[in-house]
C-alpha cells in the first residue's frame, strides 16, 4: 500500500481532479437525480464493524470501478435515507433512495496495527505512540449512492466529500484559544470548494458556510447548536435574512449515532439546491466526530502555549544566570506527558489540499 504521507505515491488518481473534463456526462446524471426536493434526509452511523452494510472485498471493488474516489482505505460507517413527502394512503414517508457514507480509516484509525499509530511510533519516538497516532487523525468522509439502487447508471457514484484542514483548523483555534476545526467540502459536479468551519460563540457551538453561484453571488448560513436539548441539535439560518431554513436533529438516544436532516417545506428552491443539502449531510455526518477533534486541537493549543512559557522562563532565568536544570526537568518531563510538542507536522496530502485542492488524495 502506498504511504499517504508520501507527497510523490506515484499513484495516477493524484494526476485527476473532482471536477474533470472526464466526470462531467457521469456526474450529470447524479445532478439530475439530486434535484428532487426531499423533505428529510436521516444520516445513520452504525454502531460497530457488524452491520450488514459493511462490504466486502467484492463490493469494494465495484464502488472503485464507479468511481475513483472510493479507495482502499475507505469502510462504510453508514447510511443516508432520502425522504420525499407524506404517503397519507399508506401512512408513511415516500422512501427516495439510500447512500452510503464512508470514512478514509487510513486517516483515522488509530489502533496499535493501524498506519496512523505505526508511524507515530517509528517517526516521533520523543511522544506516546497512543497518544500522538490521534493527534495525527484527519477526518475524511465521502458518500456515494447504493450498490443496490435501481437506476444501474448512478449507483456506486461518489456524491460528496468532507475533509478537514489541520492547517486551517489549526490557526483558527490558536487565534480564538477554541477548538475550531475546518473543513473543506466538494460535490460533484460543482466547481468550487465550500468551506465549513466552527466559530468563536460564547456558549455553543456555531458553524458557518457559503453557498455561492455561477455569477458569484454569496449567501451566508450558519449552523447553531440548540442549547438545554439531548444529542446535538442544530439549527440552520440564512445569515443574510435571519431566516430559520433548515434543522439538524441529533438522535442522541439512537445507539447507531442517527441524525435527522429536515428542510422546510416553504424554501423549495433552497430544498431543491443539491449543493446546500449536501454540506447539511455531510456537516450531519461528521459531528459524530467532532468531539474527538474538539480534544485534539485543545491538546494543541495547550501545547503551543507551554511551549510559549517555557521560553519565556527560559530567557529570564538565561538573562539572571540562574540555574536551568530544574525548568529543562519540568520540560522533558512535560514533553513524555504529551504536555506540549516541539513542533505541529502536517503530511503532504494535507498541504496537497491546500495547493492543488481538487486533486483526490488517496
Amino acid at each position: 500500500m502506498s504511504d499517504p504521507y508520501d507527497s510523490d505515491t506515484g499513484n495516477e488518481a493524484d494526476e485527476w481532479d473532482d471536477y474533470s473534463v472526464q466526470d462531467i456526462a457521469q456526474e450529470k446524471e447524479i445532478v439530475a437525480v439530486g434535484r428532487e426536493a426531499y423533505s428529510r434526509m436521516e444520516v445513520d452511523l452504525y454502531k460497530t464493524k457488524m452491520h450488514g452494510a459493511i462490504i466486502g472485498v467484492r463490493q469494494k471493488d465495484q464502488y472503485m470501478s464507479k468511481s475513483r474516489q472510493f479507495t482502499h482505505n475507505m469502510e462504510v460507517k453508514g447510511e443516508i435515507k432520502f425522504f420525499y413527502g407524506y404517503d397519507e394512503e399508506n401512512k408513511k414517508e415516500r422512501d427516495g433512495y439510500t447512500e452510503v457514507v464512508v470514512l478514509d480509516e487510513y486517516w483515522w484509525d488509530a489502533d496499535k496495527d493501524s498506519e496512523l499509530y505505526k508511524r507515530a511510533e517509528s517517526n516521533y519516538p520523543e511522544y506516546d505512540p497512543d497518544e500522538y497516532a490521534k493527534i495525527m487523525r484527519r477526518l475524511i468522509l465521502k458518500t456515494f449512492i447504493g450498490l443496490d439502487e435501481a437506476h444501474d447508471e448512478n449507483k456506486g457514484r461518489w456524491t460528496g466529500t468532507i475533509e478537514e484542514s489541520q492547517i486551517m483548523s489549526f490557526c483558527l483555534s490558536f487565534g480564538e484559544k477554541d477548538p475550531l476545526p475546518f473543513f473543506w467540502i466538494n460535490a460533484p459536479g460543482f466547481k468550487y470548494r465550500i468551506p465549513l468551519f466552527r466559530t468563536h460563540a460564547v456558549t455553543g457551538e456555531r458553524y458557518v458556510f457559503p453557498l455561492f453561484d455561477e455569477d458569484g453571488v454569496v449567501t451566508p448560513y450558519y449552523i447553531e447548536a440548540k442549547r438545554f436539548t439531548p444529542g446535538s441539535d442544530f439549527q440552520v439560518y440564512n445569515a443574510a435574512t435571519w431566516e430559520k431554513v433548515a434543522w439538524v436533529d441529533d438522535r442522541s438516544t439512537n445507539i447507531g449515532g442517527k441524525v435527522d436532516v429536515q428542510l422546510f417545506e416553504e424554501n423549495d428552491d433552497l430544498n431543491r439546491n443539491r449543493v446546500f443539502r449536501r454540506v447539511l449531510l455531510l456537516f450531519a455526518a461528521a459531528s459524530k466526530y467532532f468531539h474527538p477533534l474538539y480534544k485534539n486541537y485543545s491538546k494543541i493549543y495547550k501545547a503551543m502555549v507551554k511551549q510559549k512559557d517555557y521560553k519565556k522562563d527560559l530567557k529570564k532565568k538565561e538573562e539572571k544566570g540562574e540555574d536551568l536544570t530544574e525548568l529543562n526537568e519540568k520540560y522533558a518531563k512535560a514533553m513524555q506527558k504529551l504536555k506540549f510538542l516541539k513542533k505541529y507536522e502536517v503530511s503532504p496530502t494535507e498541504l496537497s489540499l491546500h495547493f492543488n485542492p481538487r486533486r483526490v488524495r488517496t
